[in-house]
């Protein structure tokens, strides 16, 4: 496990004191900016003030803190206990209005973390695993806008057990894709046209760099 540093980030008129390894993070706040900042303000055009946000595979809280600036409330999803203890300090130490759940998400299955990096873990389905995941729509939510997955390869299983959510609240649903490893694009909008919602309209899907691959209902050229 990398050494973590300390960081002085200037965010929405508030200085933020958090903690970070050296990785792509870091590098971005450093800067004073955010990773995958593009992506992020894409975001601010379906948010407002009053919007709450679901944040799976959050780790120290890129992404969460960013929204924390702009909406009511982030739930932010992180199941390697590591990563999720840095993702609480940074929270914590800057009373942020993000409630931290160290946990990964899925269906309800058994899952074994596979601790691939400080940048992230895959938990893979396991009956024996020492883990649980969360199943989103077993839990009580105000009404949700956005939900955004970047899973490790748990997209469709994340997406079967957030259902009832999604049909219920027709959020935004960003999903990561990887081209090379885990799910294609496409298996992840065989899983949505299933669900009673208007996929086509509030499905994003993205690459690892931010890039939007799919939106409004087709892929991006």
């Amino acid at each position: 496990m990398s050494e973590l540093h300390d960081i002085m980030l200037l965010h929405r008129g508030r200085v933020l004191r958090l903690k970070c390894h050296k990785d792509a993070i870091y590098g971005c706040w450093i800067k004073n900016t955010f990773w995958e900042r593009d992506f992020l303000f894409k975001t601010l055009e379906v948010l407002t003030p009053e919007s709450v946000v679901i944040d799976c595979g959050a780790n120290v809280g890129n992404h969460a803190i960013f929204w924390t600036g702009y909406v009511k409330k982030v739930y932010s999803f992180e199941g390697n206990p590591r990563t999720a203890g840095v993702l609480r300090d940074n929270v914590e130490r800057n009373n942020l209005n993000v409630v931290v759940v160290a946990a990964p998400v899925g269906n309800g299955e058994r899952v074994h973390m596979r601790d691939t990096s400080y940048l992230g873990s895959d938990f893979l389905p396991d009956k024996s695993g020492e883990m649980v995941s969360v199943c989103l729509s077993d839990l009580e939510f105000e009404k949700i806008d956005l939900l955004k997955l970047d899973v490790e390869g748990a997209e469709i299983r994340t997406l079967l057990g957030a259902r009832k959510l999604i049909e219920r609240d027709s959020p935004i649903v960003v999903v990561e894709v990887h081209t090379t490893r885990h799910v294609e694009s496409d298996e992840v909008l065989d899983v949505v046209r299933t669900f009673d919602f208007d996929w086509k309209k509030k499905v994003w899907l993205k690459n690892i760099g931010a890039q939007l691959i799919w939106k409004d209902g087709k892929y991006e050229s």
